[in-house]
């Protein structure tokens, strides 16, 4: 083992010692049982654990050994670790101290040094620390200070002051003198404290698997179809003829998943009532509603699907999805599309069209009614409310086997006598299709079944397949 001196930070709920070696500083991790009620800038002594117990993960570290195979990976054969790895020699400081200074990368993980606080130099108690008390544990409003050990029993908000000089417990105020808590309600701590807990951990998966790229797709006709009922629209549809003589059908839904709260008041009411917004779900309010559903000649975010369907063998033969801008050069109406169909282009309104000629719409709807004939047969699409409904139901059920592929027990897909698919294109009317979007944008960039869960909807695996009725 190693034992130095070091300084705590605390990034937003995780615990590090910055600590200095040869004149560069160096972040070793502090699990939450190991900080010995340590603080922000608190000057610390710490044992850096051997090797064996580092980790390549902060969200999800569980303390489980490494193998001596599992670490050779992160050191190159050049170091100065190496030699030392090949003896199995790992508790040794200068093996410990070399390995900090060394990259530890492996296939996009790092290997990440763990310790534990020894002592706390000139530590001082901490006044006026509000938190809940539930099961004899502490768990403070502040994200930075410790989850402390307590005497005090049941449930209950209280104030107090953590004891740092003797035997780190929170000690409350004594009953007699006058509290002043701030107002919250009192809720026990795995329902609110695990929320808050959460918070941080959403925002490491996202440094952890990255944002997507977006991509400008605006050159292409990317036209809405819908009912005369649909007031805000949430989805569109592009189709294109490709050189190999494919054709290329795009999905496209407004996107914004980087604008919600998923710990927020309308997320959360939704989450437990799992409807739409209508009525008394109200998950998003007009404003909200109005600046992201997809109007003509109006450029808007969007997470597309597009899928490449060979002709002659009447079948999608390949997949991708991701952000993207597009601009909506049409917005139809079923009733306006089939109007078209039957030669009254000229009864559509201008303000209706964007970018494209008259001829140039009414060739396309053409096109789509033809190419969707080549591919379901003649009788299968003859109007408009049938080229959303088709072209829709194959987008679920493709994205339903995609999504059940790659995330099993998890996936939000339903089954029917047709097979599994799975419902996304209304995320601005329907929470479970904006949770299946975003489980989508998780499968984009390869998130593992713990991480989606999370990112989703705010929840562990296990609530999650409560929540949406997946055991």
């Amino acid at each position: 083992m190693f034992v130095t001196i070091g300084k705590i930070k605390v990034i937003q709920r995780f615990v590090f010692c910055s600590c200095s070696l040869d004149n560069l500083d160096y972040d070793v991790y502090i699990p939450e049982k190991n900080r010995n009620c340590s603080i922000q800038g608190d000057i610390v002594e710490i044992t850096i654990f051997p090797l064996s117990k580092w980790t390549t993960s902060i969200v999800h570290f569980t303390g489980q050994l490494l193998s001596i195979n599992e670490i050779k990976k992160f050191f190159n054969q050049r170091g100065n670790v190496m030699p030392y790895l090949i003896q199995n020699k790992l508790e040794e400081k200068d093996v410990i101290q070399e390995a900090i200074k060394e990259e530890r990368i492996f296939e996009n993980l790092r290997l990440i040094p763990v310790g534990e606080v020894r002592s706390i130099n000139n530590p001082t108690d901490i006044e006026d620390i509000t938190g809940i008390i539930e099961s004899g544990i502490f768990y403070p409003d502040n994200e930075s200070l410790p989850i402390t050990p307590t005497n005090e029993k049941g449930i209950k908000r209280v104030i107090g002051r953590y004891s740092r000089r003797g035997n780190n417990l929170f000690i409350p105020q004594a009953k007699k003198e006058k509290i002043k808590i701030p107002n919250k309600e009192v809720i026990p701590n795995n329902q609110t404290n695990s929320r808050e807990i959460r918070k941080p951990i959403i925002n490491e998966i996202m440094l952890k698997y990255g944002n997507l790229p977006r991509t400008d797709i605006t050159s292409k006709d990317i036209i809405t179809i819908d009912s005369t009922k649909t007031f805000f629209l949430d989805d569109a549809i592009h189709f294109s003829l490709l050189d190999n003589d494919c054709l290329e059908i795009g999905i496209h839904c407004t996107d914004f998943s980087d604008e919600i709260d998923i710990f927020g008041e309308e997320f959360e009411r939704a989450r437990k009532l799992r409807k739409g917004i209508g009525g008394r779900s109200r998950l998003f309010d007009y404003d909200f509603l109005e600046s992201n559903s997809l109007r003509v000649g109006k450029k808007s975010k969007a997470f597309s699907i597009i899928f490449e369907a060979d002709l002659e063998q009447k079948k999608i033969v390949n997949i991708r999805y991701g952000k993207t801008i597009i601009l909506i050069k049409a917005q139809l109406t079923f009733e306006e599309f089939d109007s078209i169909l039957e030669g009254n282009i000229k009864s559509i309104q201008k303000s209706k069209i964007y970018g494209l000629k008259e001829e140039e719409l009414e060739s396309y709807v053409h096109d789509i009614i033809k190419y969707g004939k080549i591919l379901y047969g003649e009788n299968t699409i003859n109007n408009g409310e049938e080229v959303t409904h088709k072209f829709g139901n194959e987008s679920n059920r493709v994205l339903g086997q995609e999504l059940q592929r790659i995330y099993g027990d998890v996936a939000l897909v339903k089954k029917s006598s047709n097979g599994i698919y799975a419902s996304f294109r209304s995320p601005l009317r329907k929470f479970n299709d904006l949770c299946v979007l975003r489980q989508i944008e998780s499968m984009a960039t390869s998130m593992s079944k713990e991480d989606m869960t999370l990112w989703v909807c705010g929840v562990d695996s296990h609530e999650f397949k409560r929540l949406f009725d997946l055991n």
